[in-house]
């Protein structure tokens, strides 16, 4: 991972952002290393980054996940990443359950995190408190091959402010990365409380957690392997501190070239 900032000129350093070994087999895949951190079952309302540790999956259309290491917070944005904790690494594992099979996936899972950072940021009930436990559910149907439906809930037992996330989706079509001219679009209802959504997957939320309200985005293919994406969030600041009904916007767009 680099980044440049064409207008000065200016680089910085390239640095390795994961790496991984693999074993893929019939009915069981395990990774080693650091590798992708995405909570499948609420198809990453909670977080989607990266972690250091070991991850293993059972099964095929039914299928368990189990995965446990260490998460640092500042891998992405989150409310986390600003907290002057002693620990800036979480202790992390984590079971899930999910099925795929024709047009219906779902799937429920268990996520817990510890680090000095849950209990100074008023993410614990109490300052005694140092994790976060998070049961997530979800399910998504897909009517035909245009048009799908999901739904994501989850919930954090051991925090006291902004415990729960959730995300209705609508999905019309979708992208093919090698055809041009394809496109997807999606409408979507949120709410992101910071307690549970860690660090979500969705575009505008890396800008801004601890809202709720509509979020709506296209993306589409001009060229092979060259993906453009915009989308718009509009609602309202539901954290305490920042004010309550206070309006919310993100307008975040991105053009993506595949090599």
């Amino acid at each position: 991972t680099a980044s440049t900032n064409m207008k000065t000129d200016e680089s910085d350093n390239v640095k390795l952002t994961y790496a991984f070994a693999e074993g893929d087999y019939n009915n069981f895949n395990i990774k080693l290393g650091k590798q992708p951190l995405y909570t499948l079952a609420d198809q990453g309302l909670v977080l989607d980054g990266f972690f250091s540790g070991a991850s293993a999956s059972f099964g095929r259309d039914a299928k368990l996940v189990v995965q446990g290491g260490r998460w640092k917070l500042d891998d992405v944005e989150n409310r986390l990443s600003n907290v002057d904790a002693t620990d800036e690494t979480a202790n992390y594992w984590g079971a899930e359950i999910l099925y795929n099979k024709n047009k219906f996936n779902g799937g429920i899972g268990y996520h817990h995190f510890m680090s000095d950072a849950f209990r100074w940021n008023k993410i614990s009930k109490d300052q005694d408190n140092d994790s976060a436990g998070i049961w997530t559910v979800g399910a998504n149907y897909n009517f035909d091959k245009n048009i799908g439906l999901g739904g994501s809930y989850a919930r954090n037992q051991k925090a006291d402010e902004e415990r729960d996330a959730y995300n209705i989706q609508l999905n019309y079509k979708g992208i093919e990365r090698a055809n041009k001219g394809t496109w997807g679009a999606h409408v979507a209802y949120r709410k992101l409380g910071y307690g549970a959504a860690l660090a979500p997957t969705y575009d505008t939320a890396a800008y801004m957690v601890g809202v709720k309200g509509w979020d709506v985005g296209v993306d589409y293919v001009p060229f092979k392997n060259v993906q453009t994406s915009i989308a718009y969030f509009h609602g309202k600041d539901i954290t305490k501190a920042r004010g309550i009904d206070d309006k919310a916007k993100v307008l975040f767009g991105r053009v993506s070239f595949f090599f």
